[in-house]
């Protein structure tokens, strides 16, 4: 091969590997490139997913405090609506004493006006002489509660009168007598022995000297003993000779 041949050759040689040199540095240039190009993408592609996240996490805070205003709403609705209900249930239970004290004065002014006919009624029978009216409405009176002195007397007065209409000895005018008693009793335990004497006079008409006695001292003793006159006709009369009889201080009459 001549010298020209070798030249050529070795041109042709050097040109090749300068060719395979560029086309490694250009590969090489290539690779950096898209290393660059990828990182840039990573990192704008973390930024991304770290806004996202963030974005997120900040939206779910923001939903819990929203749940938490609703629960406090909710709650403070609950304890209003709680302090209504209790106050309309004191309102109601106020509302509802008020009704009973009403129906208890209704109740209290028509048992009045039912006890002011009774005693109405009671002054008109006794007025006339009617004793078994009059002792009828005076337990008319007792069975509704009445704790008055004064029907306790008219109860006296008229089962005494009733009394005297039997035969001395008959269990009906016993009966009667023991119920003026009684009635005449209870009188003077409320008005301050002022029936005293009235008690003694019945214990008379049973016979029983000491109880009437007793009961005479006693109205003497509280200063409602009766006119000497007033007894005349009564069976007081009987006891009249004896001697605590006839030291009995009486009223006089003015």
């Amino acid at each position: 091969m001549g010298k020209k041949s070798k030249a050529k050759a070795s041109v042709g040689h050097v040109e090749n590997s300068m060719c395979e040199t560029t086309c490694a540095v250009a590969m090489e240039a290539n690779k950096s490139t898209i290393r660059c190009l990828w990182f840039a993408l990573t990192v704008a592609l973390t930024f991304q997913a770290v806004s996202i996240i963030y974005s997120v996490v900040k939206r779910e805070s923001e939903s819990r405090e929203a749940l938490n205003d609703i629960r406090y709403c909710r709650g403070e609705a609950t304890n209003a609506f709680s302090a209504i209900v209790r106050e309309g249930e004191q309102i109601l239970a106020r509302i509802a004493e008020k009704e009973k004290q009403l129906v208890g004065i209704s109740k209290t002014l028509d048992e009045q006006k039912t006890t002011v006919g009774l005693y109405i009624k009671l002054l008109d029978t006794s007025r006339i002489g009617d004793a078994e009216g009059a002792l009828k409405y005076t337990h008319s009176l007792l069975s509704m509660g009445v704790e008055d002195w004064l029907v306790y007397d008219y109860q006296g007065n008229a089962a005494k009168v009733i009394a005297k209409k039997y035969a001395a000895n008959s269990e009906k005018r016993k009966a009667y007598m023991e119920e003026a008693l009684e009635a005449y009793k209870k009188a003077a335990n409320l008005n301050g022995n002022e029936s005293a004497a009235n008690v003694a006079e019945v214990y008379a008409e049973l016979d029983q000297e000491e109880e009437c006695k007793a009961w005479l001292i006693t109205a003497q003793q509280s200063g409602y003993m009766p006119e000497r006159t007033a007894i005349n006709g009564s069976a007081l009369t009987k006891y009249s000779k004896k001697p605590w009889f006839q030291t009995m201080e009486w009223k006089e009459y003015r």
